[in-house]
């Protein structure tokens, strides 16, 4: 590694190349990353256009409904998180998960 910098700092015209190929290089990555962004911002647009047009809520995960169905899961597997712990009849797995 040594060598190689030195190489580099002793001829003028290799470090000038080197620096123009990683200029390039940086400017190519960003070049991408700026594309994927306007990608998913008109992604973005489309679905916000759709959910409007179509009068539909927005998708939104159902925390409850996935809380219970894993803690549903759990008590079926024998893993019950709650085991050991006390609570009142009626206490629904989300309740019990925040506990």
């Amino acid at each position: 590694m040594e060598t190689f910098i030195t190489a580099l700092t002793a001829n003028k015209l290799v470090f000038t190349a080197a620096v123009i190929i990683s200029i390039l290089i940086v400017l190519s990555a960003i070049k991408k990353l700026i594309k994927l962004a306007l990608v998913l911002l008109a992604l973005l647009v489309l679905y916000s256009a759709y959910v409007v047009y179509t009068g539909r809520k927005p998708a939104v995960i159902k925390v409850e409904r996935c809380v219970e169905t894993r803690m549903a899961g759990m008590r079926d597997s024998g893993n019950h998180p709650g085991r050991g712990v006390v609570t009142a009849p009626g206490v629904t797995p989300l309740q019990r998960a925040r506990i």
